[in-house]
């Protein structure tokens, strides 16, 4: 896996509807159901290889196309400073 640690930012709350709620700005963020459960997943402090292997077993979709989507998902994040992201250096 490309990603070491993800820590969602503390002023952001996500809620059972799937949405995504930024607290210092109002900002509201509409998940997909994947992005919910990687969101929850992560919350609940599975590792990164546990949430692809899930997602794919869930799902029936290859563990090489669920990881780049997650990790597409976090770059997202990320940006949006939504999430802290640690990456991985040696893969």
């Amino acid at each position: 896996m490309r990603v070491k640690k993800v820590k969602l930012g503390e002023y952001f709350m996500l809620t059972e509807d799937r949405y995504l709620v930024d607290f210092t700005c109002g900002e509201v963020y509409e998940l997909n159901l994947l992005g919910y459960e990687v969101i929850v997943m992560l919350r609940d402090g599975m590792e990164m290889k546990d949430i692809v292997k899930s997602i794919s077993a869930k799902y029936s979709v290859p563990v090489e196309r669920v990881e780049e989507d997650v990790v597409n998902f976090l770059k997202m994040l990320e940006e949006e400073g939504i999430a802290e992201v640690v990456w991985n250096e040696h893969q």
